[in-house]
């Protein structure tokens, strides 16, 4: 897991991989807003020792675009080299990466620990095009056997992120198009009714689990998933805005 070896690096430095990265918005500021409450989701569902991310993955570094800590205080981690990356293994195969126990298969198992990473879960992160351009991902400071619901949180949260991005890259193409005098207003639409779909069924999840129907919470996790709840309808509702907007 140190670096990428010549047999896997092309789908990482891919020319086309790397510009609809470039394009989709992901890489314009520090951190994507848009992003946060499903990282929210992710942290809350997962247990108070989880950190869940939003990654993109450029020809040579991973990039944080939005995070859930435990810790508030934690800020946002600078890029990290690929030699330090899990992420890069999503973007490689493009198919979901999930150790119990990273520091148990890895070559250096000392640098694991000392980045506080002891279990994985990574999914890919599609753009418009279909590209893998990074991943939605959980991980926890000590090794943990991923259950079944957890990765289908995680399945399903990114998911949405996808819808996120796409719709982040299509205002974009939007704004574009209003400048030349064309202004196709349906690719829009159905990325918006999209990222509706995977919302609802996130949305029904934090309802399973405010009610106690999963399982029994604690007062500090009940507010927690309380807040998310109300963030995931924010996102719904700034879907519904955006879309109606065309911007």
């Amino acid at each position: 897991m140190s670096g990428v070896d010549s047999t896997t690096s092309d789908a990482i430095t891919s020319p086309q991989r790397l510009a609809d990265l470039e394009s989709s918005g992901l890489l314009d500021s520090p951190v994507v807003e848009a992003l946060d409450a499903l990282t929210d989701v992710a942290r809350t569902a997962l247990g108070a020792d989880a950190t869940a991310m939003v990654t993109a993955i450029t020809a040579d570094r991973q990039i944080v675009v939005s995070m859930a800590d435990a810790d508030p205080a934690r800020e946002q981690p600078d890029p990290v080299p690929l030699s330090d990356s899990l992420c890069k293994h999503v973007v490689m195969t493009g198919e979901p990466y999930v150790d119990a126990d990273v520091a148990a298969g890895a070559g250096d198992p000392g640098k694991w620990s000392r980045l506080g990473v002891g279990a994985y879960a990574g999914f890919p992160l599609r753009g418009p095009q279909g590209t893998v351009l990074g991943a939605v991902c959980v991980v926890t400071p000590h090794p943990r056997a991923w259950t079944p619901l957890d990765l289908q949180v995680m399945r399903s949260l990114a998911s949405a992120a996808e819808f996120v991005v796409a719709m982040l890259a299509m205002a974009r193409h939007e704004r574009l198009a209003r400048l030349s005098g064309a202004v196709p207003l349906e690719p829009l639409a159905r990325v918006q009714h999209g990222l509706r779909t995977p919302l609802t069924s996130i949305l029904g999840f934090l309802e399973l689990l405010i009610e106690g129907s999963v399982g029994a919470v604690t007062s500090e996790q009940l507010t927690a998933l309380e807040c998310c709840h109300r963030n995931a309808l924010e996102l719904r509702e700034a879907v519904d805005v955006l879309a109606t907007l065309g911007v």
